[in-house]
């Protein structure tokens, strides 16, 4: 009987908080998003999000004992990350978008706050119509 090696990917996000000392929120946002670009974030001390865990997949296969060593075997219907992140980014971006046009209205935001609020929510469901035509 021949042997087969199936490899699992579990898709579990992981986080990590980081304290920035800033004058103001608007200074703490703009150091941590200059970190995110620089890809300067401190990932020593991440944790495992497994409350919002993505679905298990298989990402390969052999005819072997060991993974990456006799034949590759396509598992065509194993669903890649992709065709499971996609779905769930599109129900993200939604939720934000629906999020964004309810903080439109707060008493506190100013007209300003609710047009970009409101411009940021149409690009949102604009991306997923982009997203959801090219996955079709």
């Amino acid at each position: 009987m021949a042997e087969y090696t199936v490899e699992y990917t579990f898709l579990v996000p992981h986080y990590v908080h980081e304290t920035f000392e800033a004058p103001d929120k608007a200074a703490a946002i703009a150091e941590a998003k200059r970190k995110l670009d620089a890809d300067d974030i401190g990932w020593n001390n991440q944790e495992a999000d497994y409350d919002n865990t993505r679905a298990t997949v298989i990402t390969g296969m052999w005819e072997s004992d060991e993974a990456y060593r006799g034949a590759e075997i396509d598992v065509p219907d194993s669903g890649h990350p992709e065709e499971i992140i996609i779905p769930q980014l599109v129900e993200t971006i939604r939720d934000l978008s629906a999020a964004l046009r309810n903080a439109c209205g707060e008493t506190e935001a100013t007209r300003a706050d609710r047009k970009a609020r409101l411009k940021t929510a149409d690009l949102a469901l604009h991306l997923v119509q982009e997203i959801e035509g090219r996955t079709r």
